[in-house]
């Protein structure tokens, strides 16, 4: 089971507003696979990820995330935060996702909300991932550019999610026996 989508759309010719969508089926119950999600950090660790305050896994904890790939010709800083702002037990974490206090990777603005969520299915669990949010560069970009910086981040995050995915079933066939 795999249903993704992504979109990306350019509002006042200026912001780029930025939606993606993500699941996958886990052939396990959501009580084997809660704990393994609620660790986003385990899991989506295609970046250098470290809790800067905070108790990891808990409402409050900030983390900082550091891109091993990025384009060089990005502006400094090279990395950005995300707080964990919402634990619904066995049902959903919620991020908030924010640049430095300059901005990050030459984006004057980008907040993002980062989703995940757990439905039981029949004795199987269905993982979803939604990330929804706004980039506002520092420099003018036009809305070709903005479309096509957008094409780029839905691309990718399509692209990760395969890993993301892979990397969750893995710690969760890890962590225990089948149901």
């Amino acid at each position: 089971m795999k249903k993704d989508s992504a979109k990306a759309w350019v509002f006042n010719e200026s912001v780029l507003t930025v939606s993606v969508h993500s699941e996958t089926l886990i052939d396990e119950c959501i009580e084997n696979v809660w704990p393994q999600a609620l660790d986003v950090k385990s899991w989506m660790n295609l970046a250098d990820l470290k809790t800067v305050s905070g108790v990891s896994n808990n409402e409050g904890e900030l983390v900082k995330v550091a891109n091993r790939k990025f384009d060089e010709s990005a502006p400094l800083p090279h990395h950005h935060f995300y707080r964990v702002i919402s634990v619904v037990p066995m049902k959903q974490v919620v991020l908030s996702v924010f640049p430095e206090i300059e901005g990050s990777y030459g984006f004057e603005r980008m907040n993002f909300f980062d989703i995940v969520t757990v439905y039981e299915n029949d004795g199987s669990t269905i993982v979803t991932f939604d990330m929804n949010g706004e980039i506002v560069s520092k420099d003018p970009l036009n809305k070709d550019q903005l479309l096509e910086l957008g094409d780029g981040i839905t691309k990718g995050s399509q692209e990760k999610s395969a890993i993301h995915w892979a990397n969750l079933r893995e710690l969760v066939d890890k962590s225990g026996s089948k149901s």
